[in-house]
């Protein structure tokens, strides 16, 4: 064999293993650009899943006052309605009596 057959033989051996060497390293860079883009991606999605926990919790601080606001307001409705049957059953409290009265002298 001669000197340029030796040498083609050899580069011939090691283009296997050199082309399975660039593919790895090819893998490699496309995984860490992956993962920068995923890790992006996942910045991004945290960020609206925040905003959205916030207004979240904005909303339930004002259900929470307006329950409060329809508590007392329940509160004052009771009470009157305990007021008007109060007054209501008390006979005394319209004395028709002097009411007619007052029509029959005129």
């Amino acid at each position: 064999m001669s000197t340029p057959e030796i040498i083609f033989a050899a580069l011939a051996a090691c283009a296997p293993i050199i082309s399975v060497v660039i593919a790895i390293l090819a893998l490699r860079r496309n995984n860490n650009n992956d993962t920068k883009s995923e890790s992006k991606e996942m910045g991004k999605l945290e960020e609206k899943v925040d905003t959205a926990n916030k207004g979240i919790e904005r909303i339930e601080q004002r259900l929470d006052k307006r329950d409060e606001r329809d508590d007392k307001l329940a509160e004052r409705v009771a009470t009157l309605e305990s007021k008007v049957d109060s007054h209501i059953s008390d006979k005394n409290a319209h004395n028709y009596s002097v009411v007619t009265n007052r029509k029959k002298t005129k």
